[in-house]
């Protein structure tokens, strides 16, 4: 069956003829936690835009958007009791691109990063973009960058591999067992409607062809990340056998997201390792200074000589849309007009006013297998009913963290899977106390 998100990357990639005039398009992410994870860029768009449409039901951020823009739409108003969650997507995304198609300056709010795991805002843009109008996909903090931070992961580390629970089962896609495995929406497997119940069987279908590749003593992290400030993640570590028992499996929440650390260990090849000119290096410690060696002196950073006229001139760029159109129209008369610039900003700018914007086509065979279509996406916007108690006891945790050598990689498209950005009311309770984490320094043995 071919898969018709490749084609919409290509599209995006592609370029088309912009409209001179008309509406635009900007989709931004929240993050993962009210406040702190919204980044200055995404909060210009969401304060400059003529109406915000949001798919949030954290009341928190939601006080936040309505403060940025009072001209806010909820999407979240499409959804409906044994719905397919694709008809709803579609929805969602001709609401916002019929505003872009009336001219108007429109900022779509998705939690986390919008580009990951956010079906609407991908039919969205690929459509906007199509008809030829401005568009925007902003990056943001998705519940895999809060993962690798809450596990101390670094996923450059033996390399990190990132699944939809329901997509790796249905595919039948291998594990690199070498590296660090995330599985993300493992509560909801199978489910793709809406309201996405607890089912058991299903999550016991998982962890079977888990313990099938991993062997039942392997261990895992089930985990949630803090979506309110002051709050802890959830953290519950056991070995893949111990989900057998369904009132564990039945303690997995519609947030959690599941952590398999590194089963095995790959040697270097020395072959490659000297054809690369590093085969004296390679698996040897580095050399450890002298004792006697000069001290290194750090000195304070010295402010960059940055004049005052540019540096207003992008931090403005940055955070207001309407001033980056401008900027792009004429860039030397847009940043000039703040005031005098030295010869090096003189030079960077008139280069920018030059430089021909290179699109870059992907074919077909560029582009790594997402085969899920959007029906296939589970909900990326859990209600609080969705989401079992998440107090987590003593015997739920050793470790919150995790070394480097504890997790995989994690090729994941957008579509394969809807978001598993979890919104405050989400998680019923994510407050971990001191007796309900046994060991939180666990390394990779």
């Amino acid at each position: 069956m071919p898969d018709t998100r490749i084609a919409d990357a290509h599209a995006l990639l592609t370029d088309s003829k912009t409209k001179t005039s008309g509406g635009s398009l900007a989709i931004v992410g929240t993050g993962m936690q009210a406040f702190s994870h919204l980044t200055r860029e995404a909060e210009g768009h969401i304060r400059h835009a003529d109406v915000v449409f949001h798919c949030i039901r954290d009341p928190l951020t939601l006080a936040d958007l309505h403060a940025l823009n009072p001209n806010v739409i909820d999407l979240t108003a499409l959804y409906g009791a044994d719905k397919r969650r694709s008809l709803t997507y579609v929805q969602m995304a001709e609401a916002m691109v019929a505003e872009v198609r009336a001219g108007r300056r429109v900022t779509g709010v998705f939690y986390g990063h919008p580009g990951f795991y956010v079906a609407p805002a991908r039919l969205a843009l690929t459509t906007a973009k199509g008809e030829g109008y401005d568009t925007r996909l902003l990056p943001g903090v998705s519940s895999l960058d809060y993962l690798f931070a809450d596990l101390r992961i670094d996923p450059s580390q033996s390399g990190y591999q990132a699944l939809e629970a329901t997509d790796f089962l249905l595919r039948n896609r291998p594990l690199v067992t070498s590296g660090h495995v995330v599985l993300m929406q493992v509560g909801p497997v199978g489910d793709l409607f809406r309201p996405v119940t607890d089912n058991l069987e299903r999550r016991a279908i998982l962890f079977e062809r888990l313990i099938e590749i991993y062997g039942e003593d392997h261990w895992c992290v089930d985990y949630v990340g803090a979506t309110r400030p002051g709050q802890k993640p959830v953290l519950r570590r056991l070995p893949l056998k111990a989900y057998r028992d369904p009132a564990n499996l039945k303690r997995l929440s519609k947030a959690s997201t599941l952590y398999i650390p590194p089963k095995d260990s790959l040697e270097n090849d020395m072959g490659m390792a000297e054809r690369l000119g590093i085969g004296a290096l390679v698996g040897k410690p580095a050399v450890a200074p002298a004792p006697d060696a000069t001290p290194v002196t750090l000195l304070p950073s010295t402010p960059p000589a940055v004049s005052q006229a540019y540096y207003t001139a992008m931090k403005t760029i940055a955070l207001d849309p309407a001033a980056a159109q401008a900027f792009r129209d004429d860039p030397v008369r847009y940043v000039t007009g703040f005031g005098p610039l030295s010869e090096d900003e003189r030079r960077w700018t008139a280069a920018m006013a030059s430089a021909p914007v290179k699109v870059v086509v992907a074919a077909v065979e560029d582009v790594q297998d997402q085969n899920v279509s959007t029906e296939d996406v589970q909900d990326q916007n859990v209600s609080t009913e969705d989401v079992q108690d998440q107090n987590v006891s003593v015997e739920d945790v050793q470790d919150q963290n995790v070394s480097t050598e504890d997790v995989q990689d994690q090729n994941v498209s957008t579509e394969d899977v809807q978001d598993q950005n979890v919104s405050v009311e989400d998680v019923q309770d994510q407050n971990v106390s001191v007796e309900d984490v046994q060991d939180q320094n666990v390394s990779a043995e």
